[in-house]
């Protein structure tokens, strides 16, 4: 914390002093010492006078920014980001003064961030049909986006035709084979690129994954995985090696051959922990009777399993979590603490179900200044990561002390509370 001792003589701090203010002030403090905020997002300063006797004061400050085109600061102390850059905002009492550093950023969490096409090669027939190509794109929050504005694709069209095909939160991209050549398929967003090669041959096959290999499945279930090969008029092609591969979790095994109904079937067991993602990609490898080899892509959401047990977190400003192990929290009046509580599985990994939460208040005189309730599913779920989850949260303010009860519940759970405490 920065602590900053030398007199002052600017008539906009002297002219703060007052009967009822400390006659002895020696040092001030205010927290926090340094606010790094977007464009648009404000944030809450609080200083204190310690005297010389040893006393905490919190008189009327004055507070000015250095440069308003970056940040300004209103007389009870919020910083209010402008635009980026970084300045210092300065508080004062009499002959001190404090000094934060404040750094505003522009905000790019809503662009893509990361752009994967997966995987880097493909293969198909003029006469087998149009391939898949799974993809993932995740913005600064890291939540799916599968279509996001100014999304575009490149191919030499005297090979193949491509387009964005997704569903919801499924990312793929289809390739319309026209005819034999090799070729890119580039596509480009926000300043992000990623490409994959496609082959497409002449030859009379096709292969893909079964619609229930993909979908969704459970952390530690197995399930099985299929891959068809089909003739162009749907025979099916028997007796051909597929090679499976998985990006998470044990397949048994991990190679096989088609049977009678062009199937190749393996088991795949997802992992208990998810860790940081909860998307699983799937590949399988073959070869037609006529020599072309294929891969086969796809993916899979891992879901947690049902809720044992909730959890707390507090959130004291944005993208820091701190998990609650006790029945009350204790914050600072003034500040706009964030509160949520998440569903935890068997094997500690948050749960995919909606919790519920309301409050009431428990102190007579407790005014809220600031409340809002949030709730959602996705993925970046605070604090899970970049898993998909589902959390409940609020946001209260107050500026006189008291306290506030929490309550959550979710499905097949017994309701659970938390006291918030206003100091």
């Amino acid at each position: 914390m920065s602590r900053i001792f030398f007199a002052f003589a600017g008539a906009a701090v002297l002219g703060l002093a007052c009967d009822h203010f400390p006659s002895d002030p020696e040092t001030m403090l205010t927290d926090p010492d340094e606010v790094r905020l977007y464009v648009g997002e404000t944030a809450p300063l609080v200083s204190q006078v310690l005297t010389r006797t040893g006393r905490v004061e919190a008189p009327s400050v004055n507070y000015w920014s250095q440069d308003l085109r970056v940040a300004r600061v209103t007389p009870e102390g919020t910083v209010v980001a402008v635009a980026p850059g970084a300045t210092t905002v300065m508080a004062g009492y009499r002959t001190i003064v404090d000094s934060v550093r404040v750094t505003v950023l522009r905000d790019t969490r809503s662009e893509i961030h990361v752009l994967d096409l997966i995987p880097p090669e493909v293969a198909g027939a003029t006469s087998g049909g149009t391939l898949t190509i799974p993809f993932i794109a995740t913005d600064g929050y890291a939540l799916t986006r599968c279509t996001p504005p100014g999304f575009t694709l490149r191919i030499n069209a005297a090979i193949a035709t491509a387009w964005n095909s997704s569903t919801g939160s499924i990312c793929s991209l289809t390739v319309a084979p026209a005819a034999e050549g090799t070729g890119y398929l580039v596509a480009t967003v926000d300043g992000v690129r990623d490409s994959v090669r496609v082959t497409v041959q002449n030859g009379a096959y096709q292969a893909a994954f079964t619609e229930d290999a993909l979908g969704s499945a459970r952390v530690g279930v197995a399930k099985p995985l299929r891959m068809r090969i089909l003739t162009a008029q749907g025979v099916p092609v028997t007796g051909r090696a597929v090679q499976f591969s998985v990006s998470m979790g044990r397949l048994s095994p991990t190679s096989t051959v088609t049977d009678s109904a062009g199937l190749a079937t393996v088991t795949w067991t997802p992992p208990p922990a998810l860790g940081g993602t909860n998307t699983a990609a799937l590949y399988a490898q073959t070869s037609f009777p006529t020599g072309m080899s294929a891969t086969v892509s796809g993916y899979v959401r891992v879901l947690a399993g049902e809720p044992t047990a909730m959890e707390w977190y507090l959130s004291p400003y944005s993208w820091s979590y701190t998990r609650i192990t006790t029945g009350s929290v204790t914050t600072t009046r003034g500040s706009t603490p964030t509160v949520y509580v998440i569903g935890r599985d068997v094997y500690g990994n948050h749960t995919a179900v909606l919790p519920q939460m309301t409050y009431t208040v428990l102190t007579d005189t407790l005014s809220l200044a600031q409340q809002r309730s949030d709730a959602w599913c996705g993925g970046n779920v605070p604090p899970s990561g970049d898993y998909y989850a589902c959390y409940a949260g609020v946001t209260l303010q107050s500026a006189v002390r008291g306290r506030v009860r929490l309550f959550a519940t979710i499905p097949g759970l017994a309701t659970d509370s938390l006291d918030v405490v206003f100091q």
